[in-house]
């Protein structure tokens, strides 16, 4: 039985994504617009649709939590003070994206921003004070107004982050990974496309 077959009997319903969940396509051009950009803002939308961080989470990193022993991290082991229901959790780093914080620790030295441990990760260019929420938002939005034509939200990252690892890993692995409380919360993520569709009956 496939994963998806399972997910329906268990009488929760496979809800649609209309415009919650970037393409392949959408994401290769978001990520090509940021990097002409600024490194932070690529920086940024690279973590997000990769560790399917909370704006807030995201934002309230500091520079020890990306590198607690003078090395960028494998694994980010995601603190309590800025976890939802202040629950830490892990998230290993892709290697890209280890390499790609490196980088940006780099440059943001070069700029000369704050880089003691406490420091947060992503601040504003101008003042160094930590971005806000309303900060991030705005950067998503211009981005994505650029590079796919139409607005969206933050949360539309960690929705594409948890709809690509739940067509990977069980359903409790992408629990664990996004923080949730209850395999019901993950289960909002579940959106099967038409090559979804086409294994499930292949696999019959």
């Amino acid at each position: 039985m496939s994963h998806y077959e399972q997910q329906h009997l268990t009488g929760i319903p496979v809800s649609p994504a209309p415009n919650k969940v970037l393409s392949e396509e959408e994401i290769l051009r978001l990520f090509a617009v940021a990097k002409k950009g600024s490194p932070r803002d690529y920086t940024m939308i690279r973590m997000a649709i990769f560790t399917g961080l909370r704006n807030s989470e995201l934002l309230g990193l500091t520079i020890e939590d990306i590198r607690p022993f003078g090395a960028v991290t494998r694994v980010l082991e995601l603190p309590a003070r800025i976890a939802k229901n202040k629950k830490s959790r892990s998230i290993p780093l892709r290697s890209e994206i280890q390499q790609e914080l490196s980088h940006f620790l780099e440059w943001k030295a070069l700029k000369g921003e704050p880089m003691n441990d406490w420091s947060p990760l992503f601040v504003s260019q101008k003042t160094h004070r930590r971005l806000s929420p309303r900060d991030f938002q705005r950067i998503v939005k211009q981005l994505a107004i650029t590079a796919i034509h139409r607005k969206i939200h933050p949360h539309v990252l960690r929705h594409t982050f948890a709809t690509k690892a739940m067509r990977m890993a069980p359903t409790p692995v992408v629990k664990e990974l996004l923080g949730h409380k209850s395999l019901q919360s993950t289960m909002r993520y579940v959106h099967p496309n038409s090559d979804d569709l086409t294994r499930c009956v292949e696999g019959m």
